[in-house]
């Protein structure tokens, strides 16, 4: 049994909500509208050169339709996997779910947490889209409500940000989660693995980052190219920049991070599944699940005799 209440061996998401509430969790993802400030020129234009949001959002969640209708097509969505007693946690997911005016994102977070079964909110955003105004409102909500922030970090280096168009610096994810931590609001980070340029020392530097955060969560992904994006065009110009891992390449590598990953932070996401038709052609683990890869990761760890956090010091 380790210390996060079982006997995987790394701190998973399951783990981690059954710790959080008294009752099984399901998430429901919607579109509330927003956009992003490297999009509408605030800091740039175009996007992140990997985006593309329709790739990794659930057919149900429309921005043409309300929150509460999106909600709705979620739960009949999800029917087949509901568990009497549950509760939902509904997750701001497409692009940046903080930038807009406070009386627009009260409005809509209040909507979301008016539903039925609704614990509280996932919102996701970036790290230099939130501000004390934001975050403010955020606690207020945290009074009734679990809410927790999660921002789109992707890499610990300014030179890998520059280069995929995040429009923000490592700085900013350490200051945007210092104000929640302020707060008192829980909140998470994204991490791209295998971002171009990138080493497994990096990668590993990175993850030495993420630990000074004192994150309450954390995604991982292998990256993945998709197609009509910048992402995919500067890949085939430049395919020497790029690497991608077999699927054992990369749980040895997920392995070797998590030995060194802090150990009271859930690792909500190990892997990302997108349709083939998103994906540049050839690219991708053919019928390879994440359910396979967390699977993969266990018995590595079981193998090496080692586990989460074994390494952090």
């Amino acid at each position: 049994m380790y210390p996060w209440g079982d006997d995987r061996p790394f701190y998973g998401s399951a783990r981690y909500y059954r710790n959080t509430f008294e009752c099984e969790i399901r998430k429901l993802s919607i579109d509330a509208g927003f956009s992003c400030p490297n999009r509408d020129g605030r800091v740039g234009v175009g996007g992140c050169t990997f985006c593309n949001n329709d790739a990794v959002s659930p057919r149900y969640a429309d921005r043409h339709r309300s929150i509460s209708e999106q909600m709705a097509a979620g739960r009949e969505f999800h029917a087949r996997s509901w568990v009497p007693g549950a509760q939902w946690l509904v997750y701001f997911q497409a692009y940046s779910n903080t930038y807009a005016p406070v009386e627009v994102l009260r409005s809509r977070y209040e909507e979301a947490l008016r539903g039925e079964d609704v614990a509280g909110l996932i919102i996701g955003t970036r790290p230099d889209c939130v501000d004390e105004a934001v975050l403010d409102l955020v606690a207020e909500l945290r009074q009734q409500h679990y809410v927790a922030v999660e921002f789109g970090m992707e890499s610990a280096f300014d030179a890998t940000l520059q280069r995929v168009n995040r429009g923000h610096s490592w700085m900013d994810s350490v200051r945007a989660v210092e104000l929640c931590h302020e707060r008192g609001i829980p909140c998470g980070g994204h991490f791209i693995i295998g971002l171009p340029g990138e080493t497994d020392e990096m990668i590993l530097q990175t993850i030495d980052q993420i630990n000074t955060l004192r994150l309450a969560t954390v995604k991982f992904h292998q990256l993945q190219i998709f197609r009509g994006t910048a992402m995919e065009r500067d890949f085939e110009s430049h395919p020497e920049s790029y690497r991608f891992f077999t699927p054992d390449e990369y749980v040895s590598l997920l392995a070797e991070a998590v030995r060194h990953l802090r150990p009271d932070t859930a690792v909500e996401r190990i892997v990302s599944e997108v349709p083939p038709s998103f994906r540049h052609e050839g690219l991708g683990w053919q019928g390879l699940r994440s359910h396979h890869v967390i699977n993969r990761l266990c018995a590595r760890l079981e193998h090496l005799d080692t586990f989460q956090g074994e390494l952090f010091r």
